[in-house]
Order: C-alpha cells, then structure tokens, then sequence
C-alpha cells in the first residue's frame, strides 16, 4: 500500500521523478522550467536531494565572482552541446536606469566575464 501510494507521487510529478533519477545515477543531470515554475522544479531536489556537493541550482544572493563562474560555466555547458553561448547578465537596472549594490554586483560580475573570457559574447 504505501508503495502503491510511493509510485502514484512519483509518476504524479516528472520533476519528483528526475530528482530521484539523479539521485539514485541514473542521470546525471535534469532540465525543468519551460513548462514547470521554479518552485515544482527546484522542491523536490530541495526535499530529497543535497546542496552539500556543490552543485546546487539556486544560489541566494550570490556575489560578483559567484555570478561571473555561473555565467562562464554556462556558457561552457552550451559550447558543449554545439551551441554558441550569448551570455545575458541582468539586474533590476534597464540602460542605467538602476542604482544599488545589486546592479553594481551584476556589473561588476560582467566585467569579470568579460577579462575572464574575453572571447563570450556578454551582454547587461
């Protein structure tokens, strides 16, 4: 009964269902989001997985060095697939409309993109 109820949960949501796929090797990584929010996409890797190894998808607040490697990693995962990588870094600023820590992170985060991998395509 209860693993009758255990399979219902899991083929009830595909984003429960990859969690566990990369938790258990079967995978080594998930997609969501284009048809999910990002809370029924992150939930289940937050209830049954582990941020312990580095590889957590949501990073609150994170700083300039910490969003530059985000966008560099980013870009080499779409040059790995073939895909030439155009590298956004947004903030809550449109053409220097904003002020703050905030939009002063992100632009110093794409400054950092830009001496680190001169060869990205970065745009703010």
């Amino acid at each position: 009964m209860i693993r009758d109820a255990a399979v219902d949960t899991i083929k009830g949501d595909p984003n429960l269902y990859g969690t566990l796929m990369v938790l258990c090797g079967d995978v080594n990584g998930m997609v969501s989001g284009a048809l999910h929010t990002t809370a029924s996409t992150i939930r289940p890797a937050m209830q049954v997985g582990s941020c312990d190894s580095g590889d957590c998808a949501v990073n609150m607040n994170p700083s300039s060095e910490e969003l530059a490697q985000i966008a560099v990693e980013s870009a080499d995962t779409a040059l790995s697939f073939g895909i030439e990588p155009l590298v956004a870094m947004l903030s809550d600023s449109s053409l220097e409309s904003g002020r703050g820590p905030d939009v002063d992170k992100v632009k110093k985060a794409v400054d950092m993109v830009r001496a680190l991998r001169p060869d990205l395509s970065v745009s703010e």
